[in-house]
């Protein structure tokens, strides 16, 4: 499992960019941030059938994370520019080293790529799925590029995380109290020590990005499934709290990030 990670928003952010051979209808899905409400085809249920999905951005987007959550498929291409011999170099903590899929058996991918790429679109091709002859689905689609990596990770005291539900309680006639759940939305409080010059600066320029970012907290290329990883569009709240981390000041600096989920 790597170091936290932060991401740029998803690039993948409106339906107006997404062209699909099947499914049209549940376009927005892959990009609502909820995972188990899927985009899906719709009548390409063999793995005789080739489901496409095109992304055309409005302007070249520099790329190296790519995610897919709650998937059914096993074989798939993912390029870009439209060339399927455009495949994404992946890293080695991937299960394959390019962006081409014949027999996974994953239900969620975070692909790390080795370099960061230039791309005006992007593309999935996707074939067969884990059970065979299903419509192909998808409950998620990121694709993004990193802000940066953290040198290392906080301990467990230093990392908070917590639910914040939105729910209504009203107390009916007989005293019974009745609870309606419209949404849990993540909280983060993170304490990072001894960070360098240059991880600061880091900081420094995501924190004067002024825009929502993505934070993902345990990036890895194998075992990365949505049950026990996650990946949420966060704000930066409060304020950038830094410290020397001692009085030598080689030592580095102490930071501290609070983070709230995005509205969806």
């Amino acid at each position: 499992m790597g170091n936290m990670e932060f991401l740029y928003q998803n690039y993948v952010n409106t339906t107006t960019i997404v062209t699909v051979t099947s499914g049209s209808t549940s376009v927005a899905r892959l990009f609502d941030r909820k995972p188990s409400i899927i985009y899906s085809s719709s009548g390409d249920d063999s793995d005789l059938t080739t489901t496409s999905i095109s992304v055309e951005f409005s302007s070249n987007k520099s790329v190296d994370r790519i995610v897919l959550q709650n998937i059914n498929l096993k074989s798939f291409n993912i390029y870009y520019n439209s060339n399927t011999a455009n495949k994404f170099s992946l890293s080695a903590d991937c299960l394959t080293q390019t962006s081409e899929f014949s027999s996974n058996s994953a239900t969620s991918l975070y692909l790390m790529c080795n370099t960061t790429t230039t791309i005006s679109s992007f593309q999935i091709a996707a074939t067969s799925t884990i059970d065979a002859n299903e419509e192909k689905k998808i409950g998620e689609l990121w694709v993004s590029g990193q802000i940066l990596q953290l040198e290392r990770n906080p301990n467990a005291r230093d990392y908070k995380i917590s639910r914040d539900r939105r729910e209504f309680k009203h107390t009916m006639s007989d005293g019974g109290v009745a609870t309606y759940v419209i949404q849990d939305n993540q909280k983060a409080d993170i304490k990072i020590k001894y960070i360098s010059d240059n991880q600061y600066d880091d900081f420094d320029a995501m924190y004067n990005l002024l825009e929502p970012i993505v934070f993902v907290p345990f990036p890895t290329g194998t075992g990365w499934q949505n049950e026990k990883h996650t990946i949420w569009e966060m704000n930066w709240t409060d304020d950038f709290d830094e410290t020397f981390s001692s009085n030598i000041k080689g030592n580095g600096f102490n930071a501290r990030l609070r983070l709230s989920e995005t509205p969806k």
